[in-house]
């Protein structure tokens, strides 16, 4: 294996692990969420809407870098395997 293909390996399998541990739900609930508002001690704070536990932006991000992880692992294994037949 060639150091080219070799190298997309390895960062295939490191944003794998990002992405990875980006969708647990372990760390999502560790971010700090900023609504945007600032208080008036005169009227009640209004409740956030909740977000749907099935697609926050951390999660579609973790799976976007996991798709791109096998997008690398592809090129690898086309630009190896291109290699050996010439």
């Amino acid at each position: 294996m060639k150091k080219f293909a070799l190298s997309l390996c390895v960062l295939g399998v490191f944003l794998l692990l990002i992405g990875g541990a980006l969708t647990s739900k372990s760390i999502q609930g560790y971010v700090i969420r900023s609504y945007g508002r600032i208080a008036n001690p005169e009227q009640p704070e209004p409740e956030p809407e909740p977000e749907s536990p099935q697609s926050t932006q951390l999660s579609q991000i973790g799976y976007l870098t996991m798709f791109s992880s096998i997008g690398f692992f592809t090129v690898a294994f086309l630009y190896n395997r291109n290699r050996r037949n010439v």
